[in-house]
């Protein structure tokens, strides 16, 4: 089991539940249970994303509180 963070926001749909899905930009997943992370791993990275240049700080602190996203 790893922490995933995406890279960008994307929706997609979801094979396992057959609905659609968004996951937000800096959203953390699991990269082995989350369908999200299994189904489009290139849309995630290790390393989480930075308030200023890769995310807004609201963003950031809203992510502290729910790290799944919006």
């Amino acid at each position: 089991m790893a922490t995933r963070y995406a890279k960008t926001t994307f929706a997609y749909w979801d094979t396992t539940k057959s609905q659609h899905e968004t996951v937000c930009k800096g959203a953390t997943r699991d990269s082995v249970t989350d369908d999200a992370a299994v189904q489009y791993p290139g849309e995630f990275q290790t390393t989480p994303l930075v308030a200023g240049p890769d995310i807004t700080g609201v963003l950031a602190q809203y992510l502290i509180a729910y790290p799944k996203g919006p």
